[in-house]
């Protein structure tokens, strides 16, 4: 049976009636957290970008230490409760009103205590979409633009997995998965901020991994798509969805030789940076 938390209690899945929410809140949104070994490790700065949202939008109310706490304390307990004694993501739902605040949260069971890795490969097309030089492919880590769901939308019941966006300049941004990484030889190439990427959680991660192994990385805003034939690897990653290599892009096939070595590598440099107390 699956639990939710709502209302700040653990709910069964019979009971559960998220009707007040849906129909008294004008907004929602959803933030995806992994977690494994009973910890969450971003969710301090899930809580704080929440607030930044919450003051960027005038409104009134934020999440205070207590409140953020007592929801760490119960969403681990839901975890428990869910037996989702591996790994998985918390998927937090928050509900916007004018005066106040609600939140629901569900979580999603993964099989493994490591950062998911789909080995089989994915193909990816060059989006029609163009993202706006100097824009995020989504305004925040909260709130998804249109333009993401759409493409999803286009993708299902293809033979894609992912889109590959591009800026108005023609570089390439990100994909509808997360920040797209790719791999020449011994180097790294990978959309530089000013690009327009994502700048989650996990980027910061995954080029230190890339460098720990010994890989040169190169943050550029110009990787055009017909670059993209003259890579060997190219993969994926974000919290949301964890790495996805792509097996091709148009007739251009991809080789899987570096891409899970990064992915150990990062989920190590996860666990490390949270010991030492400086993640989340």
């Amino acid at each position: 049976m699956e639990f939710y938390l709502q209302k700040g209690k653990i709910t069964s899945h019979e009971d559960f009636n998220p009707r007040e929410e849906w129909l008294m809140y004008p907004s929602h949104w959803t933030v995806k957290m992994w977690f494994a070994h009973g910890e969450i490790p971003f969710f301090s700065k899930f809580i704080d970008l929440i607030n930044r949202y919450f003051e960027e939008h005038d409104r009134e109310y934020r999440i205070s230490e207590i409140t953020k706490s007592e929801m760490l304390r119960m969403i681990l307990r839901l975890i428990n409760k869910n037996k989702a004694y591996m790994g998985g993501w918390v998927n937090l739902t928050v509900f916007e009103g004018f005066l106040d605040w609600k939140y629901i949260v569900r979580i999603e069971k993964y099989h493994e205590r490591m950062i998911p890795f789909y080995e089989n490969g994915i193909l990816a097309r060059i989006s029609e979409e163009k993202i706006r030089v100097g824009r995020k492919p989504e305004t925040s880590l909260i709130k998804s633009e249109a333009i993401i769901t759409w493409e999803m939308l286009k993708l299902a019941g293809s033979r894609y997995g992912d889109s590959i966006f591009c800026n108005d300049a023609g570089a390439i941004v990100a994909t509808t998965g997360g920040n797209l990484f790719t791999i020449e030889n011994e180097t790294v190439y990978t959309p530089s901020l000013n690009s327009g990427c994502n700048n989650d959680n996990f980027r910061q991660l995954v080029i230190r991994a890339c460098e720990i192994l010994k890989l040169k990385v190169v943050e550029r805003d110009d990787i055009e798509p017909g670059t993209l034939s003259k890579m060997d690897e190219v993969f994926t990653v974000s919290e949301k969805t964890g790495f996805k290599w792509i097996l091709g892009v148009g007739i251009k096939r991809f080789v899987k030789r570096k891409s899970e070595s990064i992915r150990e590598v990062t989920d190590q440099l996860l666990w490390i940076s949270r010991r030492q107390g400086t993640d989340g």
